[in-house]
């Protein structure tokens, strides 16, 4: 299972990275945009091998949430990889497309965009490399 968001390439795992993405505001992303993004890249086939990359690399976002890798048939994307997605997905939002604030081509083959309510306001967003084979990257509410 991968992200259906665009077209994409399988990249290896890498180690974690000491970056926290930048604090702008993003608004909430529009419900067909963001279910899209974690139907496809949300789709786990073993949860308990998603990867908690600010347990390594600290925070991330406005409201400081955690940055998981997410386990896919693609595999998990490395940590390095993942917090230069969501960092440039917190630099790029605020002129993302639409209402959501989608962005598109992070990184040359990721797409993220803002969870809807009630998680959106909590920090989550959904990024998926693009393909049917992408692999996929969240946020999530600190633990």
């Amino acid at each position: 299972m991968g992200l259906a968001v665009a077209g994409g390439a399988l990249l290896s795992a890498c180690s974690g990275q000491d970056t926290a993405a930048p604090t702008e505001t993003v608004n909430a992303a529009p419900k067909n945009q963001t279910q899209q993004l974690h139907a496809n890249g949300g789709a786990k086939t073993k949860s308990d091998k998603d990867v908690n990359c600010s347990t390594k690399g600290g925070k991330v976002g406005p409201q400081h949430v955690d940055l998981i890798a997410v386990q896919t048939d693609a595999g998990v994307v490395g940590c390095t990889e993942a917090f230069n997605v969501i960092t440039e997905y917190f630099a790029k939002a605020p002129h993302g497309e639409g209402p959501g604030r989608r962005v598109l081509d992070i990184q040359g083959s990721w797409s993220c965009a803002k969870a809807p309510e009630p998680e959106g306001s909590k920090g989550v967003v959904y990024c998926g490399e693009q393909g049917p084979d992408g692999r996929a990257i969240e946020t999530a509410p600190a633990k």
